[in-house]
């Protein structure tokens, strides 16, 4: 079974009042997180450019805490920019079997900045390529096995979020795998304007 959390600004009303329906609709539990508000929080002895970046990743280390409390085999984390399909739930059941098939250890279901497998075919959707680092973070699933294996290292030397991934992907050595087509977030196709910048 898989645990769901949307990571959202509660500021951001409408991200908020248009993603809802689609959890509804779909019949998605999620569990929306919203601490580490941007003006509570200090960003000395870090790498992070704005409070925005560090609230974001604040809410990623919550989702993965929660996890090995709660020893969630799998979670999926969105953002709440995710341009979510109303197929979703078919195309998560047929990615995370794939995913499972190849032994992944995180699924970059997002996609953006045009990055995705070098080769695809019509029988896949989840790719693994020895290059694979992160893709983004406004949608991707992350194994328990993995969480546990990284958390200490998320504890540390906080920078971005998806630049943390890129540094533990290559450091553990993770089996990163891409969904292609994979999903896009608004932001990037300019319907929201970032609240990262």
């Amino acid at each position: 079974m898989i645990k769901y959390f949307c990571t959202h600004y509660p500021v951001l009303t409408d991200r908020y009042n248009n993603l809802k329906p689609k959890f509804d609709t779909l019949g998605l539990d999620i569990e929306w997180v919203t601490i580490g508000d941007p003006d509570t929080l200090n960003i000395e002895n870090t790498r992070f450019v704005n409070l925005a970046e560090c609230s974001l990743y604040v809410k990623h280390l919550y989702c993965l805490h929660q996890q090995l409390i709660h020893n969630y085999p799998i979670i999926t984390i969105f953002e709440d920019d995710i341009n979510l399909p109303v197929n979703y739930l078919s195309i998560q059941d047929r990615a995370i079997q794939e995913f499972t098939d190849l032994n992944g250890d995180i699924l970059f279901q997002g996609q953006c900045c045009n990055i995705k497998p070098n080769y695809t075919n019509d029988s896949k959707i989840v790719y693994h390529e020895p290059h694979f680092l992160s893709r983004c973070t406004h949608c991707y699933s992350i194994k328990l096995e993995t969480t546990k294996k990284i958390w200490n290292r998320m504890n540390t030397n906080y920078i971005t979020i998806d630049w943390k991934y890129n540094e533990i992907i290559q450091e553990f050595k993770l089996k990163s795998c891409y969904l292609h087509p994979g999903l896009l977030q608004y932001t990037e196709t300019g319907q929201y304007k970032s609240a990262l910048r």
